[in-house]
């Protein structure tokens, strides 16, 4: 009789040759028998792994690869394999354990690996802001980003530019939360450099160039943002309030009519579009949307308070003051 590992060699080289036979079952059953005469044989598992995971059971690949890098973990592709199914299943946390075990093992791994590797990390990210780990998730996003562009260019140029694109804008919003806006700008500024057509990265920087009190960049940022998305409601009231800075009132209160009628119940919309009213001197309907603005969050009430008291208003400024604060404690609608 053969020797039991000539025997080992001969089932995994034939479950081998069915593996690209793609006759799945026959190469699972080979790797199998493989398995029985030798347990201690990552080859056999790892590629034993790789049929089931072509086969579509990917619990069973997983198994298996965990099985293979149990007895040897100094070999890169079992921690590959089970670190592509992980990804797969939403297994963020395990698929950059795994690639990074590969990593560090086949240096090389990074370049072939960035887009997979960016976008665990990005999706994590995701997860982490979600829950409200913020600084957790910045970091994530920041690896996202060097795992996408800092091994080679051919990452930004083999179909990530938008998911890059989507983690620089996140990251944005990150900064633009602790008040770093000349980082957020650059970040949104790197996004719509990947991606053109990036709505959210226009409208963010927007907001910030708004914040910064750059008007005119806010109105480019929002106008582009709405030329890609019609849609975008809180691009019009970007652009609206941007406008009112600059004192064109007819403009703005166009903006925040559209805004309206996009999202019906956004209270800031209604307060802004309120003011203007009364700046125009049609005190009634003003009144109304701060009415309204109230009612969907009765917590803005000190905000608007401000806001009156602190608005160039026509002389009536006081009674106005007083009929709203009236309106207010009597508790009325639209």
């Amino acid at each position: 009789m053969p020797e039991r590992k000539d025997m080992v060699r001969s089932y995994v080289e034939r479950g081998n040759e069915w593996l690209q036979k793609d006759r799945l079952d026959l190469a699972a059953a080979d790797f199998a028998i493989a398995i029985e005469l030798d347990p201690k044989c990552a080859e056999a598992y790892h590629n034993r792994g790789i049929a089931h995971a072509a086969g579509g059971d990917r619990d069973a690949a997983i198994a298996d690869f965990t099985k293979a890098i149990a007895i040897r973990s100094d070999v890169s592709q079992p921690y590959l394999g089970r670190g592509l199914l992980r990804l797969g299943k939403g297994d963020f946390d395990g698929a950059i354990m795994d690639f990074e075990a590969s990593i560090a093992i086949v240096p090389k791994l990074r370049q072939s690996l960035c887009s997979q590797l960016a976008q665990a990390y990005f999706n994590r990210a995701v997860d982490r802001q979600s829950s409200g780990d913020r600084e957790a998730a910045f970091r994530d996003y920041s690896a996202a980003i060097g795992a996408g562009t800092g091994s080679s260019k051919h990452c930004v140029e083999s179909g990530i530019r938008n998911f890059l694109a989507a983690a620089y804008n996140n990251r944005g919003n990150l900064w633009t939360d602790q008040g770093m806006f000349e980082e957020a700008v650059a970040d949104f500024s790197r996004a719509l450099e990947l991606n053109a057509s990036l709505p959210e990265a226009y409208q963010n920087r927007a907001a910030v160039r708004a914040r910064k009190g750059d008007m005119d960049g806010a109105i480019a940022d929002s106008s582009r943002a709405i030329q890609v998305e019609p849609q975008l409601a809180a691009a019009y009231q970007t652009r609206g309030g941007a406008l009112y800075a600059k004192g064109d009132l007819e403009g703005a209160l166009s903006d925040f009519n559209r805004a309206i009628q996009l999202q019906p119940r956004s209270p800031g919309a209604y307060v802004n579009r309120g003011i203007i009213r009364l700046v125009q001197g049609n005190h009634g309907d003003g009144l109304k949307d701060l009415d309204y603005a109230l009612e969907l969050n009765p917590r803005l009430g000190p905000a608007v308070d401000t806001l009156l008291r602190t608005t160039r208003l026509p002389k009536e400024h006081k009674a106005i003051i007083e009929l709203w604060s009236k309106r207010r404690s009597g508790g009325s609608g639209r």
